[in-house]
C-alpha cells in the first residue's frame, strides 16, 4: 500500500492523471473510506477534465459525511458549469450549512454565481436561505448586497415592477449607494421610454440622469457611471456631452469595443457641431435680416 501511494503521488506530481486516477482507484478499493484518495481522485479527472467523473467523487464524500466546504462548493461549481442549476443549489446549500457560522462573503458570491448563468430560482431560494442562516444577524451591508442580488435576478427575468421595488429599498437604507444609483438611472429611462406623454418622459429623463450624475461621484462605479451616463446621453442625441464621459470611462478601463464606440461618437459630436454653428450661424443672419427690415421699415415711415 505504501508503494502504490507513493507511486500515486510521482504520477500525479508528473500530471499523469489517467495513469493516478487508475492506481488511487485501487487503493479506494482497499481504503473506501480515505477521504484524500477519494479527493486526490477527484483532481486527477479535473486534471482530465471529465469533471462529472470528479463530481461523483464528490457526491461519494457528501453521502459518506466527509466532504468540507470547499469540497461542496467545488460541486456546486461543477454542477453550473454543466448546466444543473438545481444540483448546484443542493450543494451550495449543503456546504452552507457544513460551516461554522455563516460566511456572507462565501455566500454572497455562491448567489451571483447562480444569477450569472441565469439560475435566478435557485438564486433567489438560496438567498432565501441566507437570511434564514443568519437569524437576523446581518449587517446593513450584507442586507444592501442581498438586495442586490435579487435585483439582479429581478433583470434577468425582465421583472422592471420588482426591479424598481428592490431599487428603492436599495437606496432607502443605503441612499449613496453607487451600484443603486446606476441601476436606477438606467431603470428610469427605461420607463421614459415607455411613455407617451412629452412632459412625463422628460421627467423621468431629468430624474435617470440625476441618479447617474449622483453615482459618478462614487469611485467604486466610476467607470460603470461615465460609461452608463455617455451611453444614455447618446441615446437622447447628445453626442456632445455624452463623448466626454465616454472618455473618462475609456480612461477608467481600456478595451478596444469601447475605443471604437467613443470614436464612433466623437464622428457623430463633430457632425453635432457643424449642425449647430451651421443653425447658430442661420439664426444670427434671420436676426440680422430681421433687424434690418425693422430699421427700413421704420425710415420708411
Amino acid at each position: 500500500k505504501d508503494w502504490k501511494m507513493g507511486l500515486a503521488q510521482a504520477l500525479i506530481m508528473q500530471e499523469k492523471w489517467p495513469e493516478s486516477a487508475a492506481l488511487l482507484g485501487e487503493l479506494i478499493d482497499e481504503t473506501p473510506d480515505s477521504k484524500q484518495l477519494w479527493l486526490q481522485q477527484a483532481n486527477a479527472y479535473l486534471g482530465m477534465d471529465q469533471k462529472m467523473r470528479a463530481a461523483a467523487n464528490f457526491e461519494i464524500l457528501r453521502r459518506k459525511g466527509l466532504a468540507d466546504v470547499a469540497t461542496l462548493d467545488l460541486l456546486g461549481n461543477i454542477y453550473m458549469d454543466q448546466g444543473q442549476p438545481m444540483l448546484a443549489l443542493g450543494a451550495y446549500l449543503a456546504a452552507m450549512r457544513k460551516g461554522e457560522g455563516l460566511n456572507i462573503r462565501r455566500s454572497l458570491e455562491t448567489a451571483r454565481v447562480l444569477v450569472d448563468y441565469g439560475a435566478t430560482e435557485e438564486a433567489l431560494e438560496y438567498v432565501v436561505a441566507v437570511r434564514d442562516q443568519a437569524a437576523g444577524q446581518l449587517t446593513t451591508a450584507d442586507q444592501v448586497a442581498l438586495l442586490l442580488v435579487e435585483m439582479d435576478a429581478a433583470k434577468v427575468n425582465q421583472d422592471e415592477e420588482k426591479v424598481g421595488a428592490l431599487l428603492d429599498q436599495v437606496l432607502e437604507i443605503e441612499p449613496g449607494n453607487g451600484k443603486a444609483l446606476v441601476e436606477r438611472g438606467l431603470y428610469l429611462e427605461g420607463r421614459a421610454d415607455l411613455v407617451d406623454d412629452p412632459d412625463e418622459r422628460e421627467a423621468l429623463l431629468a430624474k435617470a440622469r440625476t441618479s447617474l450624475r449622483r453615482a459618478l461621484e462614487k469611485p467604486d462605479v466610476a467607470y460603470e457611471a461615465n460609461l452608463r451616463y455617455g451611453q444614455m446621453q447618446v441615446r437622447q442625441r447628445q453626442f456632445i456631452e455624452g463623448v466626454n464621459y465616454l472618455k473618462v470611462a475609456l480612461e477608467l478601463k481600456e478595451s478596444d469595443n469601447l475605443q471604437q464606440y467613443v470614436r464612433r461618437v466623437e464622428r457623430a459630436a463633430e457632425r453635432q457641431k457643424v449642425r449647430e454653428e451651421r443653425e447658430k450661424t442661420e439664426r444670427a443672419e434671420a436676426e440680422a435680416r430681421a433687424r434690418e427690415e425693422a430699421t427700413s421699415k421704420e425710415a420708411d415711415e
